[in-house]
């Protein structure tokens, strides 16, 4: 695991109840993928994308930030959901 990924993961992690971390580790540095966290419940895609934002944009760097690729905030029900 990547030192941007890790730094994410410690920041996020008092933030959100239960954390899971599905993020990956891309070419370049950069860092994209999914978090599930039962914080996420009754929440909608906007204030998830929010929340995120806040609690990154608090612990990150603008370079670091830069290197943040697209983020998904899934519930624990929403990533155990098989496609069909």
């Amino acid at each position: 695991m990547a030192q941007l990924h890790k730094k994410i993961i410690r920041i996020l992690r008092p933030h959100l109840k239960d954390l899971q971390d599905a993020l990956e580790d891309l070419p370049g540095g950069r860092v994209s993928g999914v978090v599930v966290s039962p914080t996420f419940n009754s929440m909608s895609h906007q204030l998830r994308q929010d929340k995120l934002n806040t609690i990154l944009k608090g612990g990150l760097t603008a370079d670091e930030l830069s290197a943040v690729g697209a983020i998904a905030a899934l519930t624990p029900a929403e990533a155990t959901v098989k496609a069909i």
